[in-house]
């Protein structure tokens, strides 16, 4: 949510909201990321600037791999519960 997904599978983020409304939404091809090293006086020591900035893509998908299972809690609540009458 921080980065303003709607839909990450289909790579669906939040558009201008201000332009197009509540349901603005806008397709990208994947995410920059950059990143500035500073010291405590904040005077930049390195910068990731234009050329060395890195791209984060990723194939769309229909279904998030999923395992169902049961906590181990279960267990113990069934053995609680199973002794009440």
């Amino acid at each position: 949510m921080l980065l303003n997904a709607k839909d990450p599978s289909n790579k669906e983020f939040i558009g201008d909201l201000q332009k197009d409304g509540i349901g603005a939404s806008m397709a990208i091809d994947g995410i920059g990321i950059s990143a500035v090293l500073a010291d405590s006086e904040n005077t930049i020591i390195d910068s990731s600037g234009p050329g060395k900035q890195a791209f984060y893509a990723w194939e769309k998908w229909t279904l998030p791999e999923s395992e169902e299972r049961l906590k181990q809690s279960y267990y113990i609540l069934q053995d609680y519960f199973g002794g009440i009458k």
